[in-house]
């Protein structure tokens, strides 16, 4: 007899529930399924947003597709959008898996600790709170050589890092100037110059790189993104810190540029403050915990992150494939539920 032909998704609260019993009858820790055999489980088909963006797999636990695997056991890894595929694995035991952490996080082995550099944390950290997130802990990001279009002339200093960072800021908006000056890119309020205005976006929304996407991050929830701009910075080659909600342009200057006299973009960073404006936001600002999620390139322009007194979590960068999947579910899972 044909299977009949999946319909559009129902609103029932337990329609995921024949994805929960598929999940635990699997014998192997790790399956892969294709949309198409999905569709055929759960009696319906995938809406369009399970289809194009990886961020509707990361939904916190509170929704129903992710108590489809949740309650098995299992968790999502990953989807691949040429393939048609979406990845599950089963969950480690309780007593195998120990403190939880964001999951590229508890990949990454601790350095020790030297004077004077940040105390990097176990592989297996403790789980954090939300509140915890918000309050003492700093998340730092990259910038994105691909970034959307358009704008407006509006540009508010009380939504940049220049106003957050106080006298540390002022520093900033100086270099901000130089390099502009250094780099040929037009002055403006945004680069530490006068008129000239440019089209600005926030940064959340101008950048659209791979985190970017693979996160959904210019298109996050309203808590989700209060959540970001309390706690996190991004790191610029052409702005050296933003806030997620700073007004920026459109710009092509990527931290391993050469600038024309010959220093990669971060060295120049490294060399004009950058390192002592971090120090002085952790210091002044009374973080505990720094969730990096930076490229060498990035890291290199801090100065190599050496913060003292504070708690160092490190997430191996990557680009593209199974890696990226896991580094953009890492930063959603902190956001979302501080672990």
């Amino acid at each position: 007899m044909t299977p009949a032909k999946p319909t559009s998704e129902p609103k029932e609260p337990g329609r995921y529930e024949p994805l929960t019993a598929y999940l635990k009858g699997q014998s192997e820790g790790r399956v892969t399924v294709t949309f198409d055999r999905l569709a055929e489980i759960l009696g319906f088909r995938l809406p369009a947003a399970a289809l194009n963006h990886a961020e509707w797999w990361q939904e916190g636990s509170g929704h129903p597709q992710a108590r489809g695997w949740r309650d098995a056991g299992w968790s999502f890894v990953k989807t691949d959008r040429r393939a048609q595929t979406v990845t599950f694995r089963r969950d480690e035991p309780a007593s195998r898996r120990g403190s939880t952490g964001a999951a590229v996080v508890a990949k990454t082995k601790a350095a020790a600790a030297k004077p004077g550099t940040a105390r990097r944390s176990p592989a297996k950290t403790a789980a954090v709170s939300s509140k915890r997130i918000l309050t003492s802990a700093l998340i730092l990001i990259p910038d994105s050589a691909r970034m959307r279009r358009g704008g407006d002339p509006t540009w508010r200093r009380q939504a940049t890092a220049l106003a957050l960072l106080g006298a540390a800021g002022d520093t900033l908006g100086e270099a901000r100037r130089q390099l502009a000056e250094l780099a040929g890119e037009a002055a403006g309020p945004d680069l530490g110059g006068h008129g000239n205005r440019r089209a600005y976006l926030p940064a959340l929304e101008r950048f659209a790189g791979p985190l970017y996407e693979a996160t959904g991050l210019g298109r996050l929830k309203a808590d989700d993104r209060e959540t970001l701009r309390r706690a996190c910075l991004i790191v610029s080659g052409l702005y050296g810190l933003l806030t997620t909600v700073e007004p920026i342009r459109e710009y092509g200057l990527t931290m391993d540029a050469q600038l024309p006299d010959g220093r990669p973009v971060s060295e120049w960073w490294r060399e004009h403050g950058l390192p002592e404006a971090l120090r002085s936001h952790v210091t002044g600002g009374g973080v505990t915990d720094v969730y990096c999620f930076l490229p060498a390139a990035h890291i290199g322009a801090l100065g190599g992150l050496q913060l003292e007194g504070v708690e160092f979590h490190a997430s191996a960068w990557a680009d593209e494939g199974e890696a990226l999947e896991e580094l953009a579910g890492a930063l959603v899972r902190l956001l979302r539920e501080g672990a």
